[in-house]
C-alpha cells in the first residue's frame, strides 16, 4: 500500500511538494514551510535560520538558531516559547529570556504584565530577535 494517492502515479508526485505540512493556527489551516531566523540588531543581518515544514512547532527550534556569537543576547518571542527547557538554553547560553509572559484561564495578565509583553512586541517587531515567518 502507498502512502499518499500519488505515489503510484509519477506524474502527479512530481507536482506536489512532498516536504511541505499542514498546520493549523487561530483556526487557519496553511500548508508550506516556517523560516525561523535570528537577527543580529546591530548590524541588521540574518545570523542564523532554520526552515522546517509547517507542523513543527516554534519552540523545536530554538537551540539551533541561537547564536553566542550575536551583538544583542536579548531574545524576544512570543508566548509559545515558555518552556523549561527553552528556558534553561538561554541561561546555558547567557541569554537574556525577554519571552512574552502568558495568560491563563483563570489567571489573566495583570496591566503591568500586558505592557511589559507590549514592551516585547515592539523590539519582536523592530528587527532584534524575529522568529516566525510563514
Amino acid at each position: 500500500m502507498t502512502r499518499w494517492p500519488w505515489d503510484a502515479k509519477p506524474h502527479k508526485k512530481r507536482q506536489k511538494d512532498t516536504d511541505a505540512r499542514w498546520t493549523k493556527k487561530r483556526n487557519v489551516n496553511d500548508f508550506g514551510y516556517k523560516n525561523h531566523v535570528n537577527i543580529d540588531v546591530e548590524h541588521k543581518f540574518i545570523r542564523t535560520y532554520e526552515v522546517t515544514s509547517a507542523a513543527v512547532h516554534d519552540s523545536q527550534v530554538v537551540k539551533q538558531i541561537l547564536d553566542p556569537k550575536n551583538t544583542d543576547q536579548e531574545f524576544y518571542a512570543d508566548s509559545a516559547y515558555v518552556s523549561p527547557a527553552i528556558s534553561q538554553a538561554l541561561a546555558t547560553g547567557n541569554f537574556q529570556n525577554c519571552i512574552h509572559e502568558n495568560g491563563y484561564r483563570n489567571r489573566p495578565l495583570n496591566e503591568e504584565q500586558k505592557a511589559s509583553n507590549h514592551r516585547k512586541s515592539a523590539q519582536l517587531f523592530s528587527g532584534v530577535f524575529l522568529l516566525e515567518h510563514s
